[in-house]
């Protein structure tokens, strides 16, 4: 590839170009985290280690059954 100064989207290779997509997303994504290098303490790790209780949920198929939808 170019260098960055010389780089035109229309010189990329479709696999380059999502390469490049995706490296800039992460980029974006990284910077907007404000908790980003911050370790979970090991309360958080452990509830979230722990199974979802089932109670209260229904499956896909129900919640498209009750709007009508054949799922």
């Amino acid at each position: 590839m170019s260098s960055v100064a010389e780089l035109k989207v229309a010189d990329l290779t479709v696999a380059e170009l999502r390469s490049l997509i995706r490296e800039t997303v992460w980029d974006a994504m990284r910077e907007a985290d404000p908790d980003a290098g911050l370790e979970l303490s090991d309360e958080i790790i452990a509830i979230l280690s722990q199974p979802e209780p089932s109670e209260g949920r229904i499956s896909v198929q129900e919640l498209a059954a009750s709007v009508g939808l054949k799922w």
